[in-house]
């Protein structure tokens, strides 16, 4: 059943806190009637109410709501109760890492009290300010030594594994213990976020994890009447009992917990609050999930070639042997490589997780092997990059990829745009119209070698507009700007119209129109890009990269830039300082031809950099000016007007106006990944700090050095790319590994998934599908627009996988306990099969599919 059912004294919990909380978007007091068809709003309270009977009656309560399903709103429901029933509560707050403390902060502490909380509630949820938050890093110094008076803690789960917060200080034996057991005392509720990274595998033993020694330290000492509250959309992440692992951890001294405190059957039932997520259709994940199995083969299969399946057979059987020490019952370490392998430059990267660095020394010594037998140019590899690839880019919409191996992520973005590059070169040869197959070029030289020969004197005309651009006030005025920050010692950072004179006023005293045009012909300069792409790890388009502006390698200083291309100068013609034809484009004439009214209503700064910077509509405009230059040459005519004529003419083609509308349309969801301050309805606009002012001026930044295809691992993961990815623009495919798996949302316009490397636990597996499967995302959009247009849209979720290998083996195992866990924890209609009949089933059986 969807939704879980409210006893009598859950009613009345809800009635009463109905006259201070709202779970609807917009505030009003909200009304209940358990008769009635429960929205996402009747949930949410309902569910706060639950926790609240369950906390006041065990001391502990399990939200274990799908992924989605607003728990951290819940659980900010709780302790606002809890903060109006003891005034002077202290709370402590435990997420899995910094991101997500910053996010429950950040975002969700703040838009709880200014959109959830009644007028009343004022005085219940403190202030979010220092002085009634603390954020604590670590454990150096205890919970409350650095404020006292906090009445809310937020700390994170991955404090409990660094062993120093344990060790000594000042010479004062176990003083950290101590000041953690002192504080711990303190609070009066505790809330740990995805509560399943504290299983307790060792609960007999002192050879547990760290984590999970510091947890029964900490958890052990809290005072007798604190209640906990446990949050986590799989409970049973990796088996069952999962749940009573958890709580034993806990010092809870309640009778009535202790009664059932053994039997996890009981614990579920009445300490869980676990109700599947509702889509707008009113449908749940059993009537839309369609999962779908590609079994591949290490060859091809037409070939009667076995020398990849020889390798890959030798590669486990060296890795078997290597150590007695690795737990190989999982087959997690025998995985690792078999979800493909593509021996490129990345197969030397430095940041590898886990067990790479172990991994490696088996794998050089049979890939050496393979080398004598086959010959040093051939590598062995399997057809999974390519299947996945194909099928991607066929589908042409935003991927999620989750990958087991980091260098798996480079390989696949590197794949990605390698065929990005194959497809938008295509349009620019295109535009040349000429029948000549014209190469994709390698660098900077090459392509204005390009421009100057297919486009006749086109670049001289390119490079005369620029010059026309310049007076003699501006120039004297830059070089008198230019004199004055170098007597500063200071680095001057000039407007994108300013940008090639500057440079060659670096160099050059007195300008010369001659010197100038060689200047930006770059001449001199050879295989600049070449140079460049050598210092570039995450992979990025070679076309995209001739229109953006790039640092010199062989400037120490990293300030020199390379001059222009045709292509980048194309690109600075809307970026002019000055009133420029093509810089008037996006804030006048395009506003015109795009005809959607909500054009006009957001920034037009924000547009144009996402078309611009994180678009294929860089390429298609450019396309379009390509022909106009040739159009306003035969016809003597003014090249804009041409321009301007040709993408009237073929905006319903593009791809980028297909984004910007869908865009525009779902701004109010997306806006929040800016980060701006609105400066313009502050109240007090001389308070806005210099640092809030920065993040106005990065508004239309988000979009910068964007790239089709990113991989998102250990040492290139920031907020920027989550909010790129929750946008129609770039990149449309987003590889991750671990670190994309719990505390992101990525559902705003991406409702595909790949388990390119599939999970080792159900539990994994569900919070990877919980990135996209989200209320007020693109499946909730398509569902709820379903009920017009009688069709029935699909969440799809892949599972490629290595057939007759390990890679078969654990997707089979891992879905098999997914069905037999959803079979104990959803309670849906669906699920009324025997548990012990699905281990014998197949993959293709074990697969959900939609129940329409």
């Amino acid at each position: 059943m969807d939704r879980q059912q409210v006893n009598k004294n859950e009613i009345e919990i809800i009635k009463k806190l109905s006259k201070y909380i709202t779970f609807y978007e917009k505030p009003k007091k909200q009304t209940y009637d358990e008769n009635v068809k429960a929205d996402f709003a009747t949930l949410q309270i309902e569910g706060v109410a639950m926790l609240i009977n369950r906390l006041n009656q065990f001391n502990i309560a399990l939200l274990a709501d799908e992924v989605g399903m607003g728990k951290t709103f819940q659980a900010l429901a709780v302790i606002t109760e809890q903060f109006r029933q003891k005034s002077d509560s202290k709370v402590l707050v435990i997420t899995p890492r910094k991101e997500v403390l910053n996010q429950w902060k950040e975002e969700e502490y703040n838009e709880f009290r200014e959109k959830h909380l009644l007028d009343i509630a004022e005085t219940f949820l403190p202030k979010n300010d220092d002085i009634n938050i603390q954020e604590v890093w670590n454990f150096r110094n205890g919970f409350l030594e650095e404020n006292p008076n906090a009445k809310i803690v937020f700390a994170k789960a991955t404090s409990f594994s660094t062993e120093e917060n344990l060790d000594e200080k000042k010479g004062q034996k176990d003083f950290r213990r101590d000041q953690l057991i002192k504080d711990i005392k303190m609070f009066d509720l505790i809330v740990v976020d995805e509560a399943h990274k504290f299983r307790n595998y060792d609960e007999d033993s002192d050879d547990s994890s760290l984590i999970i020694r510091t947890a029964k330290m900490l958890f052990g000492n809290i005072k007798t009447d604190a209640k906990i509250l446990l949050m986590t959309a799989t409970p049973l992440h990796s088996r069952i009992g999962d749940f009573k692992r958890i709580s034993t951890l806990f010092n809870i001294q309640n009778s009535d917990f202790l009664a059932i405190k053994d039997n996890e059957k009981d614990l579920m039932k009445n300490i869980m609050v676990r109700r599947l997520r509702v889509m707008s259709n009113g449908k749940n994940k059993y009537t839309y999930r369609n999962e779908e199995k590609k079994d591949i083969s290490l060859t091809d299969e037409n070939v009667k070639d076995y020398k990849n399946e020889l390798f890959f057979a030798m590669l486990q059987k060296e890795y078997a042997k290597s150590d007695t020490d690795k737990d190989l019952s999982k087959s997690k370490h025998l995985l690792d490589f078999l979800e493909g392998t593509g021996f490129d430059e990345n197969f030397e990267a430095s940041d590898i997780l886990e067990d790479e660095k172990n991994n490696k020394k088996e794998l050089k010594k049979v890939l050496k092997k393979y080398e004598i037998a086959y010959g040093l140019n051939e590598k062995p590899s399997n057809n999974k990059y390519e299947f996945v690839l194909n099928d991607i880019v066929e589908k042409k919409e935003k991927v999620l990829v989750f990958v087991r191996r980091t260098a798996s992520a480079y390989e696949l973005a590197r794949q990605y745009i390698k065929q990005f590059d194959k497809d938008t070169w295509s349009l620019i040869h295109k535009a040349f119209e000429l029948p000549t197959n014209i190469t994709m070029p390698e660098n900077r030289d090459e392509f204005n070698s390009i421009v100057n020969k297919y486009l006749d004197n086109d670049f001289e005309n390119d490079i005369n507009s620029i010059v026309s651009e310049f007076d003699n006030d501006l120039l004297d005025s830059l070089k008198e700007q230019l004199s004055r920050y170098k007597a500063k010692g200071e680095h001057y950072k000039p407007t994108a119209l300013k940008n090639a004179l500057l440079e060659y006023f670096k160099y050059e005293t007195e300008y010369e129109l001659d010197k100038f045009k060689k200047f930006l012909q770059n001449d001199l300069i050879e295989n600049s890009n070449q140079e460049l792409e050598k210092e570039i790890k995450v992979p990025k388009s070679i076309v995209l990269e001739l229109f953006k502006r790039q640092k010199d390698p062989k400037d120490p200083n990293k300030k020199k830039y390379l001059p222009s291309t045709h292509a980048e100068r194309f690109l600075n013609k809307f970026n002019s300082s000055k009133k420029t034809t093509y810089a008037n484009f996006f804030e006048e004439d395009f506003s015109n031809i795009l005809n959607n009214d909500l054009y006009t209503q957001n920034k037009f700064d924000l547009i144009k950099s996402a078309v611009l910077h994180a678009s294929i509509g860089v390429v298609e405009l450019y396309c379009c000016d390509i022909k106009a230059s040739k159009l306003s040459k035969q016809k003597s005519t003014s090249q804009y007007e041409e321009f301007k004529t040709i993408v009237k003419d073929k905006i319903e083609s593009f791809q980028f106006v297909k984004e910007i509308n869908d865009f525009l349309e779902h701004f109010d969801k997306f806006k929040k990944y800016l980060n701006k301050v609105d400066e313009e309805n502050s109240k007090d606009k001389d308070s806005i700090t210099e640092n809030e002012i920065e993040k106005i001026k990065l508004d239309a930044s988000i979009f910068a050095g964007a790239q089709p295809a990113f991989p998102y691992v250990g040492n290139t993961k920031n907020k920027t790319i989550i909010g790129r990815f929750n946008s129609p623009f770039f990149p449309k495919l987003l590889c991750g590994t671990s670190t994309l798996q719990e505390g992101v949302n990525l559902h705003l316009f991406c409702n595909k998934i790949y388990h390119f490397g599939s999970a080792h636990t159900m539990g994994d597996d569900e919070q990877r599908i919980g990135r996209v499967d989200r209320l007020m995302g693109k499946m909730d959009r398509e569902l709820k627009r379903s009920n017009e247009t009688n069709d029935f849209p699909t969440l799809d979720i892949h599972y490629p996988y290595l057939k007759s290998t390990f890679d078969e083996f654990n997707l089979k195992k891992m879905l098999c306990n997914k069905r037999k866990t959803e079979k104990l924890i959803d309670r849906g209609t669906d699920i009324i099969q025997s548990m012990d009949t699905e281990c014998s089933k197949s993959i293709e059986e074990l697969l959900q599919k939609p129940n329409k």
